[in-house]
């Protein structure tokens, strides 16, 4: 799974340009200091949310 391609696809949604079709979607990033994404939960269902303890362990592992 190419996670820039999710941010890239989620930030066309999220910027909600009204020439798109497209809802705006439930998001979470992880960005590194560097810019890079380290993580990405992007989902149409708005009900649905990025596991807590998911992002925590991700960010857990970026300061060993």
């Amino acid at each position: 799974m190419e996670v820039d391609g999710r941010f890239a696809k989620a930030m066309a949604y999220c910027h909600n340009d009204p020439e798109a079709s497209y809802p705006a979607l439930a998001a979470t990033f992880v960005v590194d200091g560097h810019g890079t994404i380290t993580y990405a939960f992007v989902t149409a269902d708005f009900t649905l949310r990025a596991e807590p303890t998911e992002v925590v362990k991700v960010l857990e592992s970026m300061v060993k």
